[in-house]
């Protein structure tokens, strides 16, 4: 390729940055539309939407990306959903460091672009004060071990929580190679979660104490409920075993009634509460798409 041929392809690039700006542009003035629908200015809710934005990156990533990396095209998203989430109301994120150090942060930037406001809490503890505190808070906390004790034990709290739910899960996007991160993370706020067409509920199900999470499993397969055990504490002191578990597929407040009071009744007392904690779109791996 000559030089003048070169000076013509650089203008075309300088014509795409152009168009790519007014874009951008017009995406601002839907956004601005949408924030005045939510009550302006003055709008106080969280403005993220995980479902929205599962369904906007899953969608993009089908597409045939040719010469740009994936993780080019998923960065980009999320500094744009990010950042015309900031516009439609105020929203920051609370962390924990823990031995992840500096990869956790970036993490953080990662998901949730680089102007987003983050917080660095003294621990978990001071994560769920964060976010009672705070509507625009979302709280990243670690997913827990098989066998938790401690902090470890945040998902407790959720579960006794009025307001506090999972909404998302971190990396979103799995086999990219853009984060370094040693565990994975759940994303906690006071948002209703929404179904995003391939998600994963959360419950906290209390057993008597010698209920193993085996039986657990399968009395919610005998109600038609796929589920997996994460971890197990047992309450020495109430005679009681909790079990955080996930069911695959969207469960809402109507349905989440229903399987409660059907295990709850038909269990002989072996089921003795559950709660559902909230929902996150099922992260997207590269790997089983590629394969």
């Amino acid at each position: 390729m000559t030089g003048s041929e070169i000076e013509t392809v650089r203008e075309k690039i300088d014509e795409i940055d152009v168009q790519i700006y007014n874009l951008l542009m017009n995406r601002a003035e839907l956004v601005a539309a949408v924030r005045q629908c939510k009550g302006g200015e003055g709008y106080a809710g969280n403005p993220m939407r995980p479902a929205r934005e599962a369904i906007i990156l899953r969608r993009l990533l089908q597409f045939e990306r040719k010469e740009l990396p994936v993780g080019m095209v998923v960065h980009l998203w999320r500094e744009l959903l990010s950042g015309f989430c900031l516009m439609q109301g105020e929203f920051s994120v609370a962390y924990f460091p823990g031995d992840e150090g500096d990869a956790l942060r970036d993490l953080i930037r990662s998901y949730f672009g680089a102007v987003t406001p983050i917080t660095r809490c003294s621990g978990i503890a001071g994560i769920l004060q964060t976010v009672a505190n705070s509507k625009g808070v979302i709280g990243v906390l670690p997913a827990p071990q098989e066998f938790p004790e401690g902090e470890t034990l945040w998902w407790l709290s959720v579960s006794e929580s009025s307001f506090c739910k999972v909404i998302g899960r971190a990396p979103f996007v799995l086999g990219d190679g853009s984060v370094n991160v040693k565990n994975d993370y759940y994303l906690i706020a006071d948002i209703e979660p929404e179904p995003s067409g391939d998600d994963v509920s959360v419950f906290v199900i209390t057993t008597r104490q010698d209920v193993s999470r085996t039986t657990a499993l399968e009395l919610l397969q005998q109600h038609g409920k796929v589920g997996r055990t994460l971890a197990v504490f047992d309450n020495e002191r109430s005679g009681v075993r909790r079990h955080l578990t996930e069911v695959d597929g969207f469960i809402d407040k109507a349905e989440t009634e229903a399987l409660v009071t059907s295990l709850i009744e038909n269990t002989g007392e072996k089921i003795l509460t559950v709660v559902n904690i909230g929902c996150y779109p099922r992260p997207y791996d590269l790997k089983e798409t590629n394969d």
